[in-house]
């Protein structure tokens, strides 16, 4: 006998709400059969099929799976649209125990019944199915619906998508145009949209484009309607038009091009008049910008004027160019009062006339020059450079010179007569240069004109100060190069407003500061010095100045150097004018035994009388030389034993009195001043003023001498 069981449950051929049907063939080999005539959802699970005889029992277990169609789909959403193709997605439905192989997509147009299908395989995406639905038409709605297929068959319809729009496709040009002149400054401009469509959506707005015929400089105006009204236009002028229209979505192309002119009217008023009198007849007219040519050149301009307590407007009987903005009325009445006025005239008649300019009144015939205004421009410590303006009156009678009356604040005036040239414009001004002046000084300059009535009644009045023109000091002195003939030195300068013309230096013996040399040379970054006369050896302070054109620098740079020993060499031709004392001595002895042999032909007392001559020469010259022995041994020598050297001792200068430092009283003052052993400027008169002073060459060899 066979039983069997689902998921654990008996099942009988009574048990007709399962639908389940079991069967047996009595056969050599017997099959037990379990029949389900329809599957039903909860037919899946284990079925047991139990067999027993007497023999024992057996059995087996087999495992069934159902395959459903997939679930209904969520609704469809749009993720994109364009004009002829909607982007759409939506979640994948459950399949149970099978795939997804198809998609239905169906859409369908607002206002129609019908659906369209289109069908699309499985995507690459596990969560969504993403489809693009095209050929779709341009500004037109359209909703979907979707559904799946596996294996077991088709899903469900899902729920329709609401209504989707397509966008509108480019939008036709617009008709060419029609403008019209409704104003002098205002054109109106119409046209059609013939080529429109519903599928090229609704009407956003429009775009005018207008320029002036012949340029490049357009300008824009945007309407919602078909037509635009083009304002503050200029008058006479043609203009081009041009439009393109916008769904909202999309440009179209700009539509063909049309003219239209402006009316012309008659020209409007120069915005300004002004005049000024030149002389006792004549009056100088200056006219600003006209404020509208109404749109037509200009053919003539007019010239009025009337007489105070007149009515009556005289025209003028030259008229100026119409480009013109100034001219000159002529022909007037001395010491009359005037009014102008100037219009302008094109092709379609007068404009209206200026504003009418202030009175004017000519002026009077025999009248002084007047210097109305004057001004500084440039200054340097010596001159100033002025500008200044004279009265229209100035020039009814030729004016023959300036002046100008220069005073230091506190002090004296003095006259300076300037040049009188005509200008080439009379707007502009006079300049002049005063010349030869102080700097850092307060002045008063008085400026006035000539002419044959006289000197200006009404001078003008400039007070400034002179810069002061001193230069900044020399620093960093140093010496470059340094020789017993001459130094060279070396500084620098700041900047200096004024030129550098020159450089003086001072040279001081910084031990009794006797000034004892000084110079000025042209400016350059580096001078050189001749110090030859300087005593060896001796420490020197040099004191350096700038120069301007105008003044000397306040404060100096200094350096100290030391001079150097000359070197002396023996003469190679004989010659012993340069040889010590004592080789002279020698040469004298010399001298004498030539003179003895030589007179002794003569007579015995021709010579006697030579030879007490010679012999009272070299006494006297040898007690100057022990005289300068003691001196030296007290100054120089001391107590190492050292030699004087034997020198010919000059005669001592005549004192002279000039002005330095005085040892004595350690003030700097007048004195007399003495000459040392070399013949160079001592101290107080004193021939051995200071040891230095004794400074000079000693006996190294025959005829040779060293410091």
């Amino acid at each position: 006998q066979a039983y069997w069981q689902h998921n654990g449950t008996n099942i009988t051929n009574a048990d007709q709400q399962t639908n389940k049907t079991i069967s047996r063939e009595n056969l050599d080999q017997v099959t037990f059969t379990l029949e389900m005539d329809s599957f039903q959802a909860g037919f899946e699970g284990d079925y047991h099929c139990l067999v027993t005889n007497s023999q024992g029992s057996t059995s087996d277990i087999s495992t069934v799976s159902a395959i459903y169609p997939p679930e209904t789909p969520p609704r469809p959403s749009k993720l994109s649209i364009s004009q002829n193709l909607i982007k759409l997605n939506w979640a994948h439905p459950k399949s149970v125990n099978d795939v997804i192989n198809l998609y239905e997509v169906s859409y369908q147009i607002r206002g129609s019944t019908n659906w369209t299908v289109n069908t699309f395989s499985l995507g690459t995406n596990k969560a969504f199915q993403v489809v693009a639905v095209s050929l779709l038409s341009e500004w037109t709605y359209y909703k979907f619906r979707v559904r799946a297929r596996n294996s077991a068959g088709w899903s469900d319809y899902s729920p329709p998508s609401v209504y989707y729009q397509t966008l509108p496709s480019v939008p036709p040009v617009p008709d060419k145009p029609f403008a019209n002149s409704t104003a002098p400054t205002a054109i109106s401009v119409v046209w059609e949209l013939s080529a429109w469509e519903p599928r090229h959506g609704e009407i956003s707005e429009f775009e005018v484009t207008y320029w002036e015929s012949g340029t490049t400089a357009q300008k824009k105006i945007v309407v919602q309607s078909s037509s635009a009204f083009l304002e503050n236009l200029k008058k006479g002028t043609e203009y081009t038009f041009s439009v393109k229209v916008s769904n909202g979505f999309y440009w179209s192309l700009q539509s063909d091009e049309s003219q239209a002119t402006t009316d012309i009217t008659a020209p409007g008023q120069f915005l300004d008049i002004s005049a000024v009198a030149k002389s006792h007849e004549k009056v100088f007219l200056r006219w600003g910008n006209l404020s509208d040519t109404g749109g037509s050149p200009l053919v003539r301009l007019k010239i009025s004027y009337k007489a105070e307590n007149t009515s009556q407007w005289v025209t003028l009987p030259s008229q100026p160019d119409v480009t013109a903005s100034e001219f000159e009325v002529t022909q007037l009445q001395e010491l009359t009062t005037y009014t102008f006025r100037v219009a302008a005239f094109n092709a379609v008649g007068k404009g209206h006339p200026t504003v009418r300019s202030q009175p004017v009144t000519t002026l009077d015939f025999q009248h002084p020059p007047d210097v109305i205004s004057a001004n500084t421009t440039k200054m340097t410590p010596s001159t100033v450079d002025i500008t200044f303006s004279l009265s229209a009156q100035s020039f009814i009678v030729p004016i023959v010179h300036f002046e100008a009356s220069i005073m230091k604040i506190g002090g004296s005036p003095f006259i300076q007569r300037l040049e009188y040239k005509p200008l080439e414009n009379p707007d502009d001004e006079y300049s002049h240069t005063l010349m030869n002046l102080d700097h850092s000084t307060d002045y008063s300059v008085t400026l006035t004109a000539r002419n044959e009535y006289g000197l200006s009644q009404s001078p003008a009045v400039l007070t400034f100060t002179t810069p002061d023109g001193t230069p900044p000091k020399p620093v960093k002195v140093r010496v470059d190069s340094l020789t017993f003939k001459d130094m060279t030195v070396f500084f620098e300068v700041a900047d200096s407003p004024w030129p550098l013309e020159h450089v003086e230096f001072m040279v001081f013996n910084t031990e009794n500061k006797a000034l004892v040399k000084t110079g000025k040379v042209k400016y350059q970054p580096s001078i050189t010095i001749d110090i030859s006369h300087l005593q060896p050896g001796t420490s020197y302070k040099v004191e350096l100045y700038t120069w301007t054109a105008y003044a000397r620098s306040i404060e100096n740079g200094q350096v100290l150097f030391s001079a150097k020993v000359p070197p002396t060499t023996r003469p190679t031709n004989g010659d012993c004018e340069s040889c010590t004392s004592v080789e002279k001595s020698e040469s004298d002895d010399n001298t004498v035994m030539i003179i003895i042999i030589v007179a002794s032909a003569v007579g015995p007392m021709v010579v006697l009388i030579l030879i007490l001559l010679v012999a009272a020469k070299i006494r006297q010259r040898r007690r100057k030389e022990k005289a300068l022995a003691t001196t030296w041994a007290q100054t120089k020598g001391g107590d190492n034993g050292a030699s004087p050297p034997p020198w010919n001792i000059p005669e001592p200068a005549k004192p002279v009195e000039t002005t330095g430092y005085n040892q004595t009283d350690g003030r700097w003052g007048s004195h007399e001043q003495g000459l040392d052993l070399e013949g160079r400027a001592g101290q107080g008169g004193t021939m051995f003023g200071t040891d230095r002073t004794l400074a000079g060459p000693t006996v190294s060899g025959p005829c040779t001498a060293s410091s």
